[in-house]
């Protein structure tokens, strides 16, 4: 079982001093055959903006219709300040807000209307929804739009109409289902600044996205989900974006790629020396066992010039056919991140 764990950073509400939280323990769900969550166990913190990322079909929408009663567990529970959560959905929706991945219509209603008529679902009086509604309006840079009729409005607008529906009103957990898609740089910072400012109201925050960078500096912790399950709960600190990577593609015989591991396993903690035997041999180039293969690996500056002696050695025994170095782009991160665990 994943275990159950927090983060802090320095800045930022510590787990520590948080109380209480939405603590989910050996949480599954199927459907059908699909293993959707597989025995995911978490405490998501006040005050913490948690980003939950990995592969389209890893469980992540899944994992928040859960949190938020629209889905039933198969296993497990999900509390929050002792209530359970399973066993009273309405309450789970009435604590939950909750931005799904598939934007609300806007047929027939502006971006104020729209704000508008969440948040007095939520509970805000007229005067005081006007406020707050005008306030999120603002935040994000929407006067433009504001009053212009849904089929008017481009798709990052509407985006970010559907984003101001789940964070205007007051909540204890908000839930965000890929809230940054086509919303343009700008309005992407406005966005993530008022998730902060839910977070340090006391809030718990989980985001589901795939922008690593947008993770790594603007989140405090991240959550990577891999076919159902949790494999990944640090810091976001953890990701290492920031380091210069690159991505070494070679063709070389197994014996040598074994050797290469060991070099890399004894010198330095680059992810090559424990990437499973797959990763290794990757895909055959000839047909029988002993022929060269070839693989991709992501790899950090150190760690690279550790590997290029031994690779041109490999060239002048005759045991490496070819090799190409590039830079690393978030895709190769995201698969290094899912191939390490």
């Amino acid at each position: 079982m994943a275990g159950i764990s927090g983060s802090a950073l320095p800045g930022r509400v510590s787990t520590a001093k948080a109380q209480g939280g939405l603590i989910v323990t050996g949480l599954c769900k199927s459907f059908g055959k699909t293993r959707a969550n597989d025995d995911i166990s978490v405490r998501l913190i006040p005050g913490e903006v948690t980003a939950l990322i990995g592969h389209n079909g890893a469980g992540k929408t899944t994992f928040l219709n859960q949190i938020v009663g629209l889905t039933k567990p198969d296993a497990g529970s999900i509390m929050y300040d002792g209530t359970d959560l399973i066993a009273r959905p309405a309450q789970a929706r009435q604590l939950c807000a909750i931005m799904p991945q598939v934007a609300s219509s806007l047929e027939g209603v502006t971006p104020r209307q729209a704000i508008a008529t969440a948040v007095r679902i939520r509970g805000l009086k007229s005067q005081q929804a006007q406020r707050a509604v005008q306030k999120t309006l603002d935040t994000l840079d929407l006067g433009d739009w504001s009053d212009r009729p849904g089929h008017k409005l481009s798709g990052g607008i509407k985006r970010l109409t559907s984003f101001g529906m789940a964070v205007t009103a007051p909540a204890p957990i908000y839930l965000f289902d890929e809230p940054t898609n086509d919303v343009d740089p700008v309005r992407r910072e406005l966005l993530w600044r008022m998730l902060r400012r839910r977070a340090e109201q006391g809030a718990t925050v989980l985001i589901v996205t795939h922008n690593l960078l947008e993770v790594e500096r603007h989140a405090d912790r991240y959550l990577l989900f891999n076919k159902g399950r949790l494999v990944r709960d640090e810091p976001t600190s953890a990701l290492g974006l920031a380091e210069a990577k690159s991505t070494l593609s070679i063709t070389a015989t197994p014996e040598f790629l074994q050797e290469l591991r060991s070099v890399l396993d004894a010198k330095t903690s680059s992810p090559l020396g424990n990437m499973p035997n797959k990763e290794y041999t990757g895909k055959r180039v000839e047909g029988d066992s002993s022929s060269p293969r070839e693989f991709t690996v992501t790899l950090s500056t150190d760690a690279l010039e550790l590997t290029l002696p031994h690779v041109l050695s490999g060239i002048r025994a005759g045991c490496v056919e070819s090799y190409r170095i590039g830079s690393a782009s978030l895709a190769d991160n995201y698969e290094e991140m899912i191939n390490h665990d």
